[in-house]
């Protein structure tokens, strides 16, 4: 399923796509793509300790997972700071608001490839077990 000019835009800004990143559209990855990498985002995370240990000490505001799914995967830790500034300058101020209301949230996980942009929020029952 694409993106409608009128849903939210998948960059996780909170604002309508239209007002956001429809120029980057032909980067914009379908909702079952995006639905197929969450999973393997959590695996990740679980799989590697040095993250799952990173994700359990954690507090809100503190540091993000960054991972990118593709062909040429990079990892990369970034602070909220550093992950707002990769977003289009016009969706910040809502993607900075939408992520200051996430309440049990630790980790954002954003993917970038040749497919496109993806944004998760994984709160603790989702990664510790």
């Amino acid at each position: 399923m694409n993106t409608g000019r009128n849903d939210h835009c998948p960059c996780g800004s909170g604002i309508k796509f239209k007002k956001c990143c429809i120029n980057n559209a032909s980067h914009i990855p379908s909702t079952e793509l995006m639905e197929g990498v969450r999973p393997r985002l959590i695996e990740y995370i679980k799989s590697e300790d040095q993250y799952l240990e990173l994700f359990k000490s954690l507090k809100r505001g503190q540091i993000y997972l960054v991972a990118t799914e593709g062909e040429n995967t990079v990892h990369m830790i970034l602070n909220e700071q550093e992950y707002l500034d990769m977003m289009p300058s016009e969706g910040r101020d809502a993607l900075s608001t939408n992520l200051t209301l996430l309440g049990k949230e630790k980790v954002v996980a954003y993917t970038e490839d040749t497919g496109g942009f993806m944004t998760y929020a994984f709160a603790d029952e989702e990664v510790l077990k």
